[in-house]
């Protein structure tokens, strides 16, 4: 029995590998990561070898060469490899030097003198010792000047080179809840030959090619690796992270082709065919392939761009709202990490699905190591800030790797998160700014979701603490306000109207609407989920809340508070808690354009990272 880079190397030079050896082949490099760098170093010998010593190899380029001098030199090292191959069948084993370093120096050569005569055998098998005439022999005159005959369609077939086997050009280092399109796909350790059709219905697959670089395939996607430098996407998203000395790394697409300048990259092809190209590090040029010749677009890192379903390039590159449209390498790791139950990785692995799910406006986790200023998007900086006392908490959940933290709040503090409303935001590109550049234009609705709970009884039985939709950092500013109300120890809808004094249009919450009189509650100590949903009509606006209503169940759900008022247009969250209230928790503060995303998004930060 072969040892497995025996095998491997059987392979390379065409042995068609049996489903048993295909995987114990697998088994060994998948066990050890010097198991998989042997391989790999096997594939670089094995293809400089090839490419550089094979025959046919060198009469394609003497072939295509036009410089006499080139050709000369060409034909001189034809005829130098021919004698050589002839003379090294007839040379005795007993010749080999006996001493161990020749030893070893004979028996390299004599490898690269057997791949040699292994490339020249198809060659030798196509060229006839002499011409014929149909299967008629006919001596070849002696003058370099011999008649070219052309020969009969039989021998035309003949003359035909056999079909080399297709080369690995990957292998599969990670696998993660990938599901693949056909039966028996290859697991993590296994090989991927040239061309071969990698095709994913879901889940994450990162490959490392023969030549150092990394592939990441994020399900559903369909690829073919032309070799190790170059990859058809023909649909779905892949990232690419550009090995140390290992060329360049191409990407072809229906519509465009993308070359790599030294960097990380990731592209992507929708169900319209439209590619997407986002650069990480480094910068790329991109052309249309269907204006062979034409303009070539560069784009640096941190900017994307589009080519359209008719290969129309656009003009300039735009910058990219986030770092995170693709999976790549990092997040892979991370993935692993959750796996075997690393609370950090999962909650970055989380946070990540949720940035790239596009389902949100705007996340705040309350991240603890940053103060609240990372894991989180969507805002204008810093991402939060605060007055008063006030610090990051334990997260509010039962999974304490679903979050990051939760926002403990004092007596008479305040925290504030100014939404991004830049032309390049999301709210922005969900055409939902008002005239005045604020959120509120016409025939618009947003959805606001967070959770709270209240840790320490409220001495004051009139005070207030909750979350306000506003346009100013003052109390009495023109805004919407939900939670705890003023000076009714309710929860419940507030409507401030501005003023001095201030105007309060006040809504409790009824909890038995089954009696003639309203029905109210304070707040307890238990933790809650709020949800407001705010409409912009072109004549009208109103206002709804929901209490303690899954956010999954929320579009299904009667609100518990709905108001038709005139509703404020805002720009930021506030988060209040007025005198003598207790201390308040605040978490997973989200901002949505529809009840559908909301509860989308409530779902990634529930469900475990490899089911996203």
């Amino acid at each position: 029995m072969m040892d497995p880079l025996q095998l491997y190397s059987a392979h390379l030079d065409g042995y068609q590998l049996t489903r048993p050896e295909t995987m114990r082949l697998s088994k060994w490099i998948a066990a050890d990561p010097k198991n998989a760098d042997a391989i790999v170093g096997l594939s670089y010998l094995h293809e400089g070898i090839d490419s550089r010593m094979c025959l046919p190899e060198m009469l394609d380029e003497l072939a295509d060469a036009e410089d006499p001098e080139l050709r000369a030199e060409i034909t001189q090292s034809l005829g130098q490899l021919w004698d050589t191959i002839e003379e090294t069948g007839r040379v005795s084993l007993d010749a080999a030097p006996s001493n161990t370093r020749n030893t070893a120096m004979w028996a390299s050569l004599a490898a690269v003198a057997a791949t040699v005569v292994v490339c020249l055998t198809g060659y030798a098998l196509m060229r006839p010792k002499q011409p014929q005439i149909g299967n008629v022999p006919v001596a070849a005159a002696p003058s370099e000047a011999a008649p070219q005959l052309e020969p009969d369609a039989t021998d035309r077939a003949s003359e035909q080179p056999t079909e080399r086997p297709a080369r690995l050009v990957a292998t599969i280092e990670a696998s993660l809840d990938a599901v693949w399109s056909r039966d028996e796909p290859p697991e993590v350790g296994g090989i991927l030959i040239q061309n071969e059709a990698i095709e994913l219905q879901q889940g994450v697959l990162q490959l490392r090619t023969n030549v150092g670089h990394t592939l990441v395939l994020q399900g559903p996607v369909h690829v073919k690796l032309e070799s190790a430098q170059r990859a058809h996407v023909l649909r779905g998203k892949v990232s690419g992270l550009v090995g140390e000395h290992s060329g360049s790394l191409e990407f072809v697409t229906p519509t465009a082709h993308v070359v790599d300048l030294g960097t990380e990259i990731g592209v992507g092809v929708d169900e319209q065919l439209r590619t997407l190209v986002a650069v990480y590090d480094g910068a790329v040029e991109v052309s249309s392939r269907n204006q062979p010749g034409g303009d070539k677009l560069t784009v640096l890192a941190g900017y994307e761009t589009e080519v359209d379903h008719d290969g129309v390039l656009q003009d300039s590159p735009q910058r990219s709202r986030h770092n995170r449209a693709f999976v790549r390498t990092d997040e892979v790791a991370l993935m692993q990490g959750a796996a075997v139950g690393q609370r950090d990785a999962e909650a970055q692995a989380r946070f990540f699905a949720l940035l790239r799910s596009e389902t949100l406006l705007a996340y705040q986790s309350f991240d603890a190591a940053s103060d609240g200023q990372l894991h989180t998007f969507g805002w204008a900086e810093p991402a939060m800030r605060r007055y008063g006392g006030r610090f990051i908490a334990t997260d509010l959940t039962e999974d304490p790797t679903a979050g990051r933290g939760s926002l403990r709040m004092g007596p008479s503090s305040r925290a504030f998160a100014n939404l991004d409303l830049s032309d390049n935001s999301r709210i922005a590109d969900a055409e939902l700014l008002s005239d005045d550049g604020l959120v509120g234009g016409p025939g618009t609705e947003i959805w606001v979701a967070w959770r709270s709970q209240a840790t320490t009884p409220a001495h004051d039985s009139e005070t207030f603490a909750g979350v306000s939709l506003t346009v100013s950092d003052e109390s009495n500013s023109f805004e919407t306000f939900v939670g705890r109300i003023h000076q009714r120890q309710a929860i419940g809808l507030q409507l401030n109207q501005g003023g001095d004094p201030p105007i309060r249009l006040k809504y409790p919450i009824d909890f038995d609407s089954g009696t003639p009189d309203t029905q109210t509650r304070d707040v307890d100590s238990e933790l809650h989920q709020w949800v407001v949903r705010v409409v912009y009509g072109e004549s009208e606006s109103h206002v709804s809340m929901w209490f303690d209503t899954p956010i999954a169940d929320v579009a299904d759900q009667p609100p518990a508070v709905e108001q038709r008022e005139m509703v404020p247009e805002f720009d930021r969250i506030r988060l209040a808690l007025g005198n003598d209230v207790g201390h308040w928790l605040f978490d997973d503060l989200m901002v949505a354009e529809s009840a559908e995303k909301l509860a989308e998004a409530a779902q990634l930060l529930a469900q475990p990272v490899a089911q996203q």
